[in-house]
């Protein structure tokens, strides 16, 4: 069975809620000290990006581009 990145994101944060999945960690130059999502906090974020980017018009499977030198992760998440 091929499962795309949407719903291994989706399981995620089925099966592990609470437990971290993203953190990011000093002493990085391109990502924000000190933070950590949750796989659900990581899902809930990514949602409302894609919701956001839906809104203005790219559909699923759009291909766009996304540059930002900190918290690429949840941009990532949203575009897959």
């Amino acid at each position: 069975m091929i499962v795309d990145q949407r719903e291994l994101i989706r399981r995620g944060a089925r099966n592990f809620g609470n437990k971290k999945a993203i953190v990011y960690k000093a002493g990085k130059p391109s990502v924000i000290e000190g933070i950590s999502l949750t796989f659900h906090e990581a899902n809930e974020r990514a949602n409302k990006l894609a919701n956001a980017l839906g809104v203005l018009g790219l559909d699923p499977g759009t291909r766009s581009g996304h540059w930002r030198k900190t918290a690429w992760s949840i941009p990532k998440l949203c575009l897959v």
